[in-house]
């Protein structure tokens, strides 16, 4: 299956590179620096001085964990977001498990780019649904709205995307997330947008004078109801092994995400 030739393929290249120390892994996304190290110092002040933190905590996540997700988006971003809005997860990976699994029937077309994260098609599979895929083409990698277009079946439910993409590095500029957007609105279709390298946005990337910025799809006219945001603090702060996400959609999906993070992980 294509699950388990994706963990198998990781595992390789894990054991290569500990073989060969001076390879460059390209492989997974994790960095050769050692991350923030604020956030370290804070998470290990918490562990030895708040000893509950050890312990489980609510499905939904910590409240003032919460109300910092939140507060980033406010702060940083300028998005208002309400509490019933966000679903707090074992990592993004998880938060985009449960997002696929509350939104996608057995018989649906889900539309995915390509190339891509590989856990999409698998979670897409997992659901009983069936992948579209529409090529990102070079040098650009810029997704074809009108390829994206024909690509819609009549069971076409949902489409997966990803900005700053994984593994192209291509920054969806406004002009494309509109035309997202718009086929998301004619076709009606369910938008999950995996942004957890919302942060990984430098400018002349492409030889030129652009100065990339990151669009949120779920910041278009009439998408905030239909759209389901992926974050991740593993690459916020660059630090991979904490196993942390979240969801922001509609309340509808965030409490079904809700329901498959009690069985699966039960809390974060």
């Amino acid at each position: 299956s294509s699950s388990s030739s994706s963990s198998i393929s990781w595992e390789e290249l894990m054991r290569l590179g500990r073989a060969h120390p001076d390879a460059v892994q390209l492989g997974q996304g994790y960095p050769d620096y050692f991350g923030s190290r604020v956030a370290r110092e804070a998470a290990a002040e918490a562990i030895l001085t708040e000893p509950l933190l050890n312990q489980y905590s609510p499905v939904s996540g910590l409240p003032r964990l919460r109300q910092a997700c939140l507060g980033y988006y406010e702060r940083v971003v300028g998005w208002e977001i309400d509490e019933q809005n966000l679903s707090v997860t074992t990592s993004g990976t998880e938060a985009l498990y449960a997002a696929i699994h509350a939104t996608v029937k057995p018989g649906d077309d889900v539309i995915i780019f390509e190339p891509c994260f590989p856990w999409y098609t698998t979670f897409v599979e997992m659901c009983g649904a069936r992948v579209i895929p529409v090529p990102l083409s070079p040098p650009t990698h810029a997704p074809d709205i009108e390829a994206l277009r024909k690509a819609v079946t009549p069971s076409c439910s949902a489409m997966i995307i990803n900005s700053p993409h994984n593994p192209t590095g291509h920054v969806y500029d406004l002009e494309e997330i509109e035309g997202l957007a718009s086929v998301a609105r004619e076709h009606d279709l369910v938008v999950i947008s995996d942004e957890v390298y919302e942060n990984v946005v430098w400018g002349g990337c492409d030889g030129g004078s652009r100065s990339p910025e990151h669009y949120r799809i779920a910041q278009q006219p009439e998408m905030e109801d239909r759209v389901v945001t992926i974050g991740s603090a593993s690459k916020l702060f660059s630090l991979t092994g904490w196993r942390l996400g979240w969801a922001i959609g509609p309340s509808s999906v965030i409490k079904k995400i809700d329901e498959l993070h009690s069985v699966t992980t039960y809390c974060a």
